[in-house]
């Protein structure tokens, strides 16, 4: 006997809506710490500007500051231009 329970129709379309209600409503954003969370509110003009800094090696941020500009400029510049090559 299986124990999984099968879901209706009615019971998916309404997870569904569930899901995307809460998908518009909640900002992951809100959950980082603070230190991370200036950065993920960042312009893509600013967040090009730590960036550079942080390559060139002139930033005054923390290592874990300076890991998420770089992972969230590359994601930036991946989404943007799904083809190109990140520098």
């Amino acid at each position: 006997m299986s124990t999984e329970k099968e879901m209706t129709e009615a019971q998916i379309v309404a997870y569904n809506e569930f899901l995307q209600h809460a998908e518009s409503q909640i900002d992951p954003r809100d959950y980082f710490p603070p230190s991370l969370k200036e950065i993920a509110k960042l312009s893509i003009a600013q967040l090009d500007l730590e960036y550079s800094e942080v390559i060139n090696k002139v930033s005054n941020r923390g290592r874990t500051q300076r890991d998420f500009i770089v992972s969230r400029w590359e994601y930036e510049k991946t989404i943007s231009e799904p083809n190109a090559p990140i520098q």
